[in-house]
């Protein structure tokens, strides 16, 4: 069985196809969206993306966000020793 556009006569073998086919260039509804609306920054650093995913994927292994959990662990460490000596000299 055969599904054909009414509009422009393309045919698709699935139902669906043709219907992504009307929603991608027959819908009423369309409306341009501007990219820059439509990005997701990096929460680390100024990296942006189009997809939430691949931000996602980009901030597990980010260089800044890694350098600044680094940083963090360096001063917990320090206040660690520091808390320790006092004990110590008591």
């Amino acid at each position: 069985m055969e599904f054909v556009c009414k509009k422009c006569n393309k045919t698709y073998c699935t139902e669906s196809g043709l219907w992504k086919h009307n929603k991608a260039y027959h819908s009423n509804n369309k409306h341009v969206v501007n990219k820059e609306d439509k990005t997701y920054a990096c929460a680390y650093c100024d990296k942006k993306f189009d997809y939430y995913q691949s931000r996602w994927r980009h901030e597990q292994k980010c260089k800044i966000k890694n350098q600044k959990s680094l940083v963090i662990k360096v001063k917990e460490l320090v206040a660690e020793i520091t808390a320790l000596k006092a004990e110590k000299n008591m």
